[in-house]
């Protein structure tokens, strides 16, 4: 059973969400890593880190949910796990996925939890820029990432982040 929750980040930053204020950016993100910690920490990948997929609690404080655990897989302890066929979104996924689009599923190379960290980072740079992916265009995008060609970077189109804010966990409880 899944909890009602006010959007996703791709709402929100669609400017389509209606819901609750957000904390601070840098809560927001530490929420997002915080969450893909503790599911790595339990020995699963969850292969689909998008927009869609980090849900925005109604509860207050707001909270930042990892959603759609369809694709999960257990991770070996050598941190691997097998692949039957890829899965998760194009423009999402890592290069060392990317480039096994057209591999046959009997060849596919072992995964890893890295790809969940390249997509994470995708995602705050989504967040940060409210809408832009790193890697340019929808059409784009999957391309790019291939090439290590990240256009909004190489560009100059980001504007640098100060993030001047102190976080402090305590007993498993963000404190600003």
């Amino acid at each position: 059973m899944l909890e009602l929750c006010a959007g996703t980040l791709l709402t929100f930053c669609e400017n389509k969400y209606k819901g609750p204020n957000l904390p601070p950016d840098v809560l927001v993100l530490f929420q997002i890593a915080l969450g893909l910690d503790y599911i790595h920490s339990r020995k699963l990948v969850h292969r689909d880190i998008k927009p869609d997929n980090i849900l925005i609690s109604l509860t207050s404080p707001v909270q930042m949910k990892l959603s759609d655990f369809g694709y999960h897989r257990k991770v070996s302890p050598q941190g691997t796990f097998t692949q039957s066929g890829l899965r998760g979104t194009l423009n999402w996924m890592a290069p060392e996925l990317l480039e096994n689009v057209d591999v046959s599923p009997d060849v596919l190379p072992r995964g890893t939890i890295e790809s969940d960290t390249f997509a994470a980072g995708c995602v705050f740079f989504y967040f940060l820029t409210r809408g832009s992916h790193p890697f340019g265009k929808p059409s784009l995008v999957p391309a790019n990432i291939l090439k290590n060609k990240p256009l909004l970077l190489n560009k100059g189109k980001c504007k640098s982040f100060k993030i001047n804010y102190s976080i402090k966990r305590t007993d498993d409880k963000i404190v600003e």
